[in-house]
């Protein structure tokens, strides 16, 4: 059982996909056998610029990039375009496969996706489209599901693409046991053995 996205807590019980929410705070070591991938990004919220020149350095070094995206909430789209684009740069040159955060401007986030040419990235906690899934999966993406989905109306359908799944919350107990339960949920729904197919496909983007 493998956590698509999660963020650090008081323990790691899980191998999980660790993100940091900024480059500027500063990484804990972590043990690869308990976190499968640490990675550190910058999201619309935070306002100030990227540390464009730590991202860098923190991916030079063996991090992964995430979460970076574009959020309707926050205004000033052109800038966060901008800043996205520069991030996407970086993934790019390191051969990194970014998570991406995403609430609204999907057709957006897919041009400026589909002009980076990555090897492959994950729109974590997916609330877009079917059709939005699609196209990103058209141009080597992949979408993470958290127990949220449900409330989508494209939900059933989106259960027909290759996803991943998430909790999206702190690393603990209260994680593992949110995993456990999401994963028999939808084990029930498509009629297989969600946890290790997700952890399979998370596998094969990340290596």
């Amino acid at each position: 059982m493998l956590d698509s996205h999660a963020h650090i807590g008081e323990e790691i019980p899980i191998p999980s996909f660790i993100c940091y929410p900024s480059s500027r705070i500063l990484p804990i070591e972590l043990d690869r056998d308990n976190a499968y991938r640490v990675a550190v990004g910058h999201l619309p919220e935070m306002g100030e610029r990227p540390d464009l020149d730590r991202i860098e350095m923190l991916a030079k070094s063996g991090y992964e990039i995430g979460e970076i995206g574009l959020d309707r909430r926050y205004g000033d789209i052109e800038k966060q375009e901008r800043e996205l684009l520069d991030i996407l740069t970086i993934a790019k040159h390191y051969k990194k496969k970014p998570q991406i955060h995403l609430v609204g401007h999907y057709e957006k986030a897919f041009k400026l996706l589909k002009s980076a040419t990555l090897d492959g990235f994950l729109i974590h906690s997916f609330s877009g489209s079917y059709e939005s899934a699609k196209l990103f999966s058209s141009i080597g993406g992949a979408i993470s599901l958290s127990p949220n989905a449900r409330n989508l109306k494209s939900f059933d359908r989106l259960l027909s693409l290759p996803f991943t799944t998430e909790t999206d919350m702190e690393t603990g107990e209260r994680e593992k046991d949110a995993l456990i339960k999401w994963n028999e949920y939808l084990s029930k729904i498509v009629d297989d053995d969600v946890s290790s197919l997700s952890e399979k496909r998370l596998r094969m983007i990340y290596g």
